[in-house]
């Protein structure tokens, strides 16, 4: 909230002009940590970026040398070549803030990206979106990751997007957060309303999503229930708590025919 209200990319809140390459740094990595596309109303990585590239140089560098022994200009051009370096890593995922109870998991997406990343071999990263957002907000990354214990309730226009998101190449990725019946129940009421001529239905054990890359043999493993549009899954669901195992909880998990954590990630891996 303090961050939203002093929000500026041109100015070091509270020293005006002084080490504005050091904030704006600090900024991209609480940002970075904990997943956030936005800060209150702002797009932090777009102004910052949009600010930056138009105050760079023509051979490319920031700011003026001359202070501490050293040139700034060199050290304004690190620190805000560490900011920009953001957009070097792909979004594979964003999750979707939609009501209460919608981040039950703190480090679920961070995990699987990160499991993902070392399988696929691809420098993958992660955020949050708002149900706000535009559907290019949406698109920003292939996954749209839903979660959690809350009601589902979108609005028309919400429904559209999330129709418009599976038709122009994105995929839904949901989970029941502890088998939530809640969740359960309104998420398979608001797939209905969406794609109201493809109900959700169990995926078969030759589908992709369990071939690769990680081989998931065991039948009581596979878990996902999808919706297909045209030839591609757009929509794949689980009500069996894959998101608490890519947390690291593994509450409830014991015991013959459960999904265990290292399952659990294979299975989130192959729906990347």
């Amino acid at each position: 909230n303090w961050m939203a209200t002093h929000f500026s990319v041109k100015d070091n809140p509270g020293r005006g002009h002084s080490y504005v390459g050091y904030y704006l740094y600090t900024l991209e990595r609480v940002c970075a940590f904990s997943g956030r596309k936005h800060i209150g109303a702002h797009d932090w990585y777009a102004e910052g970026a949009e600010h930056l590239v138009n105050s760079q140089a023509a051979n490319g560098s920031w700011g003026a040398g001359g202070q501490f022994g050293f040139n700034r200009g060199d050290l304004d051009t690190i620190i805000n070549r560490l900011f920009l370096g953001k957009a070097s890593s792909r979004i594979l995922m964003q999750k979707l803030e939609y009501g209460p109870g919608w981040n039950t998991d703190y480090f679920d997406t961070e995990d699987l990206t990160r499991r993902a990343s070392h399988d696929l071999d691809l420098k993958c990263t992660w955020q949050t979106v708002r149900l706000e957002d535009t559907v290019e907000g949406w698109l920003e990354a292939p996954i749209l990751y839903i979660t959690g214990h809350g009601k589902l309730a979108f609005t028309e226009p919400e429904r559209a997007k999330g129709r418009e998101l599976c038709e122009r190449g994105g995929t839904v990725v949901a989970d029941a957060c502890c088998g939530n019946e809640t969740f359960d129940k309104s998420f398979r009421e608001e797939m209905a309303l969406i794609f109201p001529t493809v109900p959700l239905a169990e995926i078969p054990e030759g589908h992709p999503v369990y071939q690769v890359p990680h081989k998931i043999a065991v039948k009581s493993h596979m878990v996902w229930e999808g919706i297909t549009t045209g030839c591609r899954t757009t929509v794949f669901y689980s009500k069996r708590d894959l998101s608490c195992l890519w947390d690291g909880n593994t509450h409830g998990h014991a015991g013959p025919g459960q999904v265990d954590e290292a399952a659990a990630m294979r299975l989130g891996v192959n729906v990347c």
